[in-house]
């Protein structure tokens, strides 16, 4: 059973982690959702004639979504590798695949769209108010990345793209070393990622400093289309990590010994 998927085994499962998922992580979306409330309400009283565009609350919802993503696997999952806690799992009447398929359906989709519908229904209601310096509503107002027309929509899909393939990267990264850490899971994976990540800067850093030059002699058309390369080479990178954590991850729920 450990490698097989059943519909209503799984279903079954889906709904206990659900009710159980609810409890440890509803607080937390809670206070997410107030923060805009508290951000009217001081403003108000601070700076009367305050306003707020459309994109910035966008950005500022879409960062507490990864904020979120990155801090459900430790919250929802913590106890999974625990010797002691762990076993409960480990005798839940599912196959492993159903439980690693349940564990990514909360960590990806389920939590953060609960909390991103929540925050887009709180910010309309705002909105609808009026003094609450809410100009206009969240994706009334196009974002323009301001690239010459030739590549606008090839680097604007580019960019979503890669935005996607890096959030699913982090979480992918969150949720392995969460099974692979057994105390303070997302300070030492925080941590370790942001070593790696400085690490790859400052390489990064140095073989910009070597090109400069090229660049410098470069025509518009001619960067642009690195650019689009990079960007390709970066999507291709963020999905191989995505896969190989994912991967690693179902391996340490098949092979966790209690």
């Amino acid at each position: 059973m450990n490698s097989t998927f059943n519909i209503n085994r799984f279903w079954q499962l889906f709904k206990k982690e659900g009710f159980e998922n609810f409890k440890r992580f509803a607080t937390s979306i809670y206070v997410l959702w107030v923060v805009p409330i508290s951000i009217v309400i001081v403003n108000k009283i601070l700076r009367p004639e305050y306003i707020t565009i459309s994109n910035n609350r966008l950005m500022t919802i879409l960062f507490f979504t990864s904020l979120l993503m990155l801090l459900t696997p430790s919250k929802l999952y913590g106890n999974y590798n625990n010797n002691k806690t762990g076993i409960y799992r480990a005798l839940l009447p599912a196959s492993n695949l159903e439980k690693f398929l349940s564990m990514l359906s909360y960590c990806i989709i389920i939590t953060p769209l609960f909390y991103f519908a929540g925050a887009i229904i709180i910010d309309s209601i705002l909105t609808i108010i009026p003094g609450t310096g809410y100009k206009s509503f969240l994706f009334s107002t196009p974002i323009n990345l301001n690239y010459p027309q030739l590549f606008e929509s090839r680097m604007d899909l580019s960019i979503t793209i890669l935005l996607i393939t890096s959030s699913i990267m982090q979480i992918g990264i969150f949720l392995f070393f969460n099974m692979v850490f057994k105390k303070h899971k997302f300070s030492k994976t925080f941590l370790s990622i942001f070593a790696i990540t400085l690490l790859l800067f400052i390489t990064g850093m140095k073989i910009a400093e070597n090109s400069d030059y090229v660049f410098m002699n470069m025509t518009p058309d001619e960067t642009y289309h690195i650019m689009f390369k990079v960007m390709i080479t970066l999507i291709i990178i963020t999905s191989l990590i995505a896969i190989a954590t994912f991967y690693g991850t179902y391996y340490k729920i098949r092979n966790q010994k209690y």
